[in-house]
């Protein structure tokens, strides 16, 4: 705006000049060419030279304008048409919120074509489409989304793969990750629908891979069944030093679990590392006593001697006279070693202070090897009772 001020000032300060020169003094012009003669004065021929310049120079922005105009025509289309569109978005985002999923999807679609921001209409359709189910539509839309830009490949890829975890089909859902996370390693919900997929599909290695890097922090529960998986694999292998990593890789609060310990144990005893078990339990429960894992310890009558385990067993009762978990280990042990007034007492006192069915179990085959048939009635009929 000022240069075209200062050139407006400059141009009527050279016709003022012009005036002023002209009027004292208005030259002579002698044009000859030919027979032909032409007298003028210099103001005249002046005058007309700026004429002519001006009719020039006006043709010349008449030309150029009706050149440009069919490219005027076109933007002003166009601009037109992205008016639309936003507006037509901005009518689908309003329907879906309404709950007219429908429409919604409709006037998405139609506004692709001309949007300046085609994947948000996308976005915007497949979303109604997922809300109504249509899940091929959905997809079809994603997919378009997709090829728009190497950026919306990304988006549009979480997206379906989110929704196709909620549908349960997490094999497709953790292909389309894999490929995300090779070209895009650093999305921020990646890492996280991942382990959504590893999880239902049980793919406890990787998800152990992941779980560290997961922020916020995964549940507790897919942790414990990341590691009680991991225990399983290895004792599917008949592995043992491969679950000794495992419990030595266990974070510590999982360590305290008494469910998580119980599991390496059995985990241990499959693969026929029973004396490794016992020094383990044994060690477990004199740091730290568990009614459930004074239970466990009856288990290893199958793998080892029984006398020995049930001193053990007698030794503990000293300080857990009453614990009934240990009475009635110590009765299912002394059952097993023939010991049959032994057995009879600790599983009377088992059941006593806990009745189950278990105890029940366990008093009936000791007084049935007893031959005490009155008692094993009376027995049964407790049981009918308590239980």
């Amino acid at each position: 705006m000022i240069w075209r001020l200062l050139l407006a000032a400059a141009a009527v300060a050279a016709i003022i000049a012009w005036v002023m020169a002209t009027d004292r003094d208005p030259g002579y012009v002698l044009i000859h060419y030919g027979p032909w003669s032409l007298e003028t004065t210099l103001s005249l021929v002046t005058l007309g030279a700026a004429a002519a310049f001006l009719a020039l120079h006006l043709a010349l922005r008449l030309g150029g304008g009706l050149f440009r105009l069919p490219g005027r025509i076109g933007r002003w289309k166009r601009a037109r048409r992205a008016s639309r569109a936003r507006a037509r978005l901005a009518d689908a985002v309003t329907a879906a919120a309404e709950g007219h999923l429908t429409r919604a999807m409709r006037l998405a679609t139609e506004g692709v074509r001309h949007s300046e921001h085609p994947q948000l209409h996308l976005y915007t359709a497949a979303a109604a489409a997922h809300e109504l189910g249509e899940r091929e539509l959905r997809d079809r839309h994603l997919h378009q989304a997709m090829e728009l830009r190497e950026r919306d490949e990304a988006a549009a890829g979480l997206l379906q793969a989110r929704w196709w975890i909620e549908e349960g089909r997490h094999e497709q859902a953790l292909a389309t990750l894999l490929r995300l996370h090779e070209r895009h390693p650093k999305l921020p919900r990646l890492d996280t629908l991942l382990a959504r997929s590893h999880y239902a599909l049980q793919d406890w290695g990787a998800l152990r891979t992941l779980l560290p890097r997961l922020d916020p922090a995964p549940p507790i529960e897919w942790e414990r069944a990341t590691w009680l998986g991991l225990m399983e694999k290895y004792a599917e292998g008949n592995d043992p030093e491969g679950l000794r990593g495992v419990w030595k890789a266990l974070p510590e609060r999982l360590r305290e679990e008494d469910e998580v310990v119980a599991a390496y144990v059995r985990r241990l005893m499959a693969c026929e590392a029973a004396i490794d078990v016992e020094n383990f339990l044994r060690r477990r429960l004199e740091e730290r006593w568990s009614e459930a894992l004074a239970l466990l310890y009856g288990d290893l009558h199958h793998h080892l001697e029984v006398i020995p385990l049930l001193n053990q067993a007698e030794a503990w009762l000293k300080r857990h006279e009453r614990d009934a978990s240990l009475l009635l280990t110590a009765g299912r042990l002394a059952l097993h070693a023939r010991l049959w007034g032994k057995a009879r007492g600790y599983l009377e006192a088992s059941v006593a202070l806990q009745p189950r069915l278990a105890g029940f179990r366990l008093l009936a085959r000791t007084l049935e090897e007893m031959g005490d048939r009155e008692a094993l009635a009376a027995c049964r009929r407790d049981a009918l009772e308590r239980l």
